[in-house]
């Protein structure tokens, strides 16, 4: 079969779409959490990260090393403070390469995956110039492809409100298109047009590592983006 990245004829691996360490923080004790798809009321469970056969054994380690990097910088040296006060948070000594590269790669996976789930994440024209950039291990430079972020606040103990991971969803930023997901807390948006000014250029990821992020509590973003259902329903569920 053909692999997605690589293009080339070889024997696929059964492939995470989102990396599965990023689900870690929102099992329950059985090791289930709830899979919320874009207008869903009804959620389903899901006891392991969605996965398909898209990536060759090399492609797979070539993205792991992006995967590795962040895993460790996000969950190891955890960046964010315990308790985020200020309404702006910047990050300092990112690994510009390597951690664009990790977020591309997810929304690209998204987008090329055949799986229902990830229906509503496209990015058209733009899907094989990201695929190169992922092959190729280039970033370009912080215009092509900007990203900017936003962390996810529990209004009660002031950390990051990382119960829920949104699938890549196609969406539209003023004039531009973009991709937003919701991963470690966080909600990471891919602008994938650049025909007019962009907003929002001070906070996106540059070059020379640094990353400004903004905080919102979880019930406005929940009131934002349509999620108050999944807000009552994750409450609902409760232990067990």
């Amino acid at each position: 079969m053909t692999c997605a990245l690589c293009k080339l004829d070889r024997v696929l691996r059964n492939s995470h779409v989102v990396p599965e360490f990023l689900h870690q923080p929102v099992y329950d004790e059985k090791h289930r959490t709830l899979l919320f798809k874009h207008g869903d009321s009804s959620p389903r469970l899901l006891q392991k990260g969605l996965r398909e056969s898209l990536l060759c054994d090399e492609c797979e380690q070539r993205i792991q090393k992006f995967e590795d990097y962040f895993a460790r910088y996000w969950y190891r040296t955890r960046p964010i403070p315990e308790r985020v006060e200020d309404p702006e948070l910047l990050l300092k000594g990112l690994d510009y390469r390597r951690f664009k590269l990790f977020l591309l790669s997810i929304v690209w996976r998204a987008c090329v995956s055949r799986l229902p789930e990830f229906a509503t994440a496209s990015l058209g024209r733009h899907e094989q110039a990201i695929r190169r950039m992922i092959l190729e291990g280039d970033p370009g430079t912080s215009e092509d492809y900007p990203i900017y972020a936003g962390l996810i606040i529990d209004p009660e103990s002031h950390g990051l409100w990382d119960q829920v991971i949104l699938q890549p969803l196609r969406i539209r930023v003023g004039p531009h298109w973009a991709c937003r997901m919701v991963l470690g807390g966080v909600s990471w948006t891919v602008i994938t047009s650049s025909h007019q000014t962009l907003p929002l250029q001070d906070h996106f990821l540059t070059e020379s590592g640094e990353l400004r992020l903004t905080s919102v509590a979880w019930a406005d973003f929940a009131r934002a983006t349509g999620l108050v259902e999944a807000t009552r329903k994750l409450k609902a569920r409760g232990p067990g």
